[in-house]
């Protein structure tokens, strides 16, 4: 019954009976158009009915697919189980054509394969060709980012039962903040489900939102009924146990830790897994990360073995392998060497070969050019230790360890360096080599204070961890759930709220060291005073910083911190002790941030840049034991200015030459140059006749799809024809050159009060907008790095790669480079126009942003000056 027969319904029979003359008729008539209306607006809001179920054999077709990709992460040839699974996605799209999912899956298998471009265009041409449907709009609208709201929003128009259109307007809810009405929207593509991969799919999107928004019990119940409904043996019934895992080993009451602990063996024992589901199960709080017992490591290492995961063990990332179960899996298995310098040295202490390990990872250290000669110099505790594995001198007779009392030397030499997972692992490998030598009361004594300090070091260092996590918002605070290292005892009475400040956090880092301080034979009375009193660089009213040098500089005194040349106190004495630079602030309207890494060296730096000079102390790292906010929500930060100088971490350098090896390894064995060239021309895309007189076209910021790493492919195929690599000390002098044009504007801005004129020039560009200030601060950090690296595609690398980082969501880095991207974009087009004879190997007739791996590294030097004297960058 319409709602208006319903309203006629309930008038008074006495009514009813009498004649209704025309203007009542035209009244009801009106109502029921009204109540029509609504109804429609109504149903289009909450996502219209459903479409059909899809065939069974689609759904088949599709999960064959799924299958097909599982294995080809398996496989030594990947590329035969993908084609597989390409074809049975096509024959899942031929026998429901308007079925999003395979198409959508081929999709995500072409932009894998770098031919996102290709794809991007074919959809253009169909939507201009003037084929409408909700599928292709839903399906151009996901390769166009924010801007591919519009399409979304045509596609709901035209199809309101269509999932996929309620799941992409849940995801830009999501990122815009708005969870409320994007767990609705979620709801919805979850009732609109067409088979059981689209409802596993937005099932266990609809947990993630409810648990965002702390309805926990909700998101449990709704997994256990997917879980309930998922075929026993289907792809679905193993991510949803995955993702059941992931929660217990988060939500400690949930479940007892016992049979959660279980069931992740039952897991790892019986089904085989991809990488990113043993870093989701393994790289969890509860069962690696120090807080399990040995008992629970072996039993992990027992599951791993004899399962159908062992293949998997050779190729665990480093995540896993300094975690709890790391020493455990080294020790059972011959692990072939690692990619990266730190994994290899761990590596090789868990294997009895700490010489070696420190020989090659010091040979792996990069040199870069302004750090001075090109030397790689070492803290004196580093340097001691590449000493003892030279030998006395560079004698060739130097061993490795033959006794127990060799291995208590070596343990000494790297728990005073900071390398306490070393120094533990050569424990644990000496602990089974030398079992016979244990009854040695004098080698034990020397032995087990050590296994003390390296337990309550590693503790020490993951509340650390913890700590600065709370700041960043993660629900698990180490206040809640304190840390203590076996056979220590205690624990903290009471669990204490998040800090607000940064007096909060140096409060709580005083606690940490008052309870771990005693297994590291520690002075810790005076050392938690020390803490809660270490000197702070005050910046007015705007914030507060620790001092993270080993000494005070200059300007340190001119802040009123310290002394020039005298040692510093509190925090960063105590975490020099464990070969660490810490740095902890807090900010008028921000949380309290904090970052710890492990030092390598420390000294003073300078040179020129664009004809301006530099200078400051450059602190060198080797990774991040605790990451601050930033490196938590944007991925791993590589370095950052200070007031005095620079940090810069090379760790996060490595895994990225990671990426570039793989591509070497699995891309450009397979293509050689000329099919390199073959596949970053094809996805050159040319402008429309009709468009390309329009101004600035050619310039147009399109969707980047991966064209970072088709230059990646360029330079790897260059390099190749050389006989030579893309090498570590190119990447860091990347981000060192970065850092170093922060120190250009220190030169130009700083003191303020002689430099007010061009600060606040510089703060009005940017919108008076303390945001907008940063962003324009890394803008020219940026630029200078494009215009001044003996490299310059790798800078412009960097920037077609946070191109891609979704505008809905920023961070200050990825805006600031997005920017400076359309600025070179812009300067090259003006360079075309002015010259003709410029960059030939460019086409004139195509869209600049996808053939940037045509220009040569001095025509994009030239652009890139141009951009810099575009902004005053340049004074030459």
């Amino acid at each position: 019954m319409s709602a208006a027969r319903r309203w006629i319904a309930t008038v008074p029979s006495r009514v009813t009976s009498v004649r209704f003359d025309r203007q009542l008729r035209g009244s009801l008539l009106a109502w029921s158009a009204c109540f029509a209306l609504l109804a429609m607006v109504s149903c289009a809001m909450l996502g219209g009915g459903p479409l059909p179920p899809v065939q069974p054999q689609a759904s088949a077709a599709l999960e064959e697919a799924r299958n097909l990709l599982r294995e080809a992460q398996w496989s030594s040839e990947p590329e035969v189980p993908r084609e597989r699974a390409r074809q049975a996605l096509l024959r899942a799209s031929a026998l429901e054509p308007d079925w999003v999912a395979p198409r959508r899956l081929f999709d995500e298998l072409e932009r894998e394969d770098l031919r996102g471009p290709q794809r991007y265009a074919d959809y253009l041409g169909r939507l201009a060709g003037g084929e409408r449907s909700a599928e292709l709009l839903y399906l151009l609208g996901r390769w166009e980012g924010v801007s591919g709201l519009r399409r979304f929003e045509a596609a709901r128009a035209l199809e309101p039962g269509l999932a996929w259109v309620q799941h992409a307007l849940s995801v830009d809810g999501q990122l815009r903040g708005r969870l409320g009405p994007a767990l609705e929207q979620a709801r919805g593509a979850y009732e609109l489900s067409r088979d059981a991969y689209e409802r596993n799919f937005f099932g266990r999107r609809l947990v993630l939102l409810l648990d965002r928004l702390d309805r926990d019990d909700e998101g449990d119940a709704l997994l256990a009924e997917l879980l309930d409904a998922a075929e026993p043996d289907s792809i679905d019934h193993v991510e949803l146990r995955v993702e059941q895992l992931r929660r217990e080993s988060r939500q400690f009451a949930r479940k007892p830790a016992e049979r959660a602990f279980q069931d992740l063996l039952t897991l790892l024992g019986s089904v085989r897994l991809t990488p990113t589901e043993l870093k989701v199960l393994l790289g969890g709080p509860r069962f690696t990360n120090g807080r399990s017992s040995l008992a629970q490591e072996h039993l992990l290492r027992e599951a791993l073995l004899a399962g159908p995961n062992r293949p998997w063990l050779d190729g665990l990332e480093r995540e896993l392998f300094e975690r709890g179960v790391a020493s455990q899996v080294s020790n059972a298995l011959q692990l072939p060497e690692r990619q990266t310098a730190r994994e290899l040295r761990i590596a090789g202490f868990a294997a009895g070969r700490p010489r070696a390990a420190v020989l090659e990872w010091y040979d792996a250290l990069p040199s870069v050019s302004s750090w001075g000669d090109g030397a790689r110099p070492l803290a004196p505790a580093l340097a001691a230790l590449h000493e003892r594995a030279r030998g006395s001198g560079s004698e060739p007779g130097a061993t490795e360890p033959e006794d127990l009392e060799a291995v208590v030397g070596w343990v000494q030499a790297c728990l005073s360096a900071g390398w306490i997972a070393e120094g533990q692992a050569l424990i644990d490998w000496a602990l089974d080599a030398f079992e016979d030598e244990l009854e040695a009361a004098a080698v034990v004594d020397g032995l087990w204070p050590l296994q003390r300090r390296a337990s309550a070091a590693r503790a020490l260092l993951a509340e650390v961890d913890r700590l600065v996590g709370s700041l960043a918002g993660e629900a698990d605070s180490w206040a809640a759930t304190p840390l203590v290292p076996a056979g220590e005892g205690g624990a903290l009475a009471d669990a204490l709220p998040d800090p607000e400040s940064l007096d909060d956090v140096l409060d709580r880092l005083a606690r940490l060291v008052e309870l771990y301080g005693p297994g590291l034979d520690w002075d810790v009375a005076a050392d938690a005073e020390a803490i809660r009193n270490s000197p702070l660089l005050s910046f007015s009213a705007v914030g507060r910083l620790t001092v993270p040098g080993e000494r005070f500089h200059g300007r340190d005194e001119l802040l009123g911190a310290g002394v020039a040349g005298e040692a510093v106190p509190g925090i960063s004495e105590v975490l020099a002790r464990l070969g660490r630079m810490g740095l902890f602030g807090d900010a008028v309207g921000r949380p309290p941030d904090g970052t710890v890494l492990q030092r390598l060296w420390s000294g003073p730096v300078a040179g020129e840049h664009l004809g301006v000079p530099w200078s400051g102390t450059v602190i060198v790292c080797e990774g991040a034991d605790a990451d601050g906010a930033r490196s938590r929500i944007a991925g791993e930060v590589a370095g950052a200015a200070l007031h005095e100088g620079y940090w810069v971490d090379i760790e996060p350098e490595r895994r990225r030459l990671e990426h570039w090896r793989r591509l070497e390894s699995e891309r450009y064995s397979a293509l050689g140059a000329a099919g390199v060239a073959r596949l970053c021309d094809a996805n050159v895309l040319r402008i429309p006749p009709d468009l390309r007189d329009l101004p600035g076209e050619r310039a147009r910021l399109l969707p980047v799809l991966e064209a970072g790493d088709r230059l990646r492919l360029a330079l790897i195929a260059e390099r190749a024809a050389e006989g030579a690599q893309v090498q570590l000390a190119e990447l860091v002098e990347v981000t060192a050159i970065h850092e170093e044009g922060h120190l250009l504007d220190r030169t130009r801005f700083l003191p303020i009060g002689k430099n007010l004129g061009l600060a606040w020039g510089l703060l009005a560009r940017a919108g008076l907008d303390a945001l907008g200030f940063e962003r324009r601060l890394e803008f020219r950090a940026q630029a200078v790095a494009l215009a001044c690296c003996p490299e310059p595609r790798l800078p412009l690398i960097q920037l077609l790669d946070s191109a891609e980082v979704d505008a809905r969501q920023p961070t200050v880095h990825a805006a600031a480079y997005g920017q400076l991207l359309a600025e070179f974009l812009r300067a090259l087009d003006t360079r075309l126009e002015a010259d003709p004879e410029f960059a030939p190997g460019l086409d004139r007739e195509a869209y600049l942003v996808h053939q940037l791996h045509r220009l040569e590294g001095a025509e994009i030097r030239a652009v890139a000056v141009d951009v810099a004297r575009a902004f005053g960058l340049d004074r030459r």
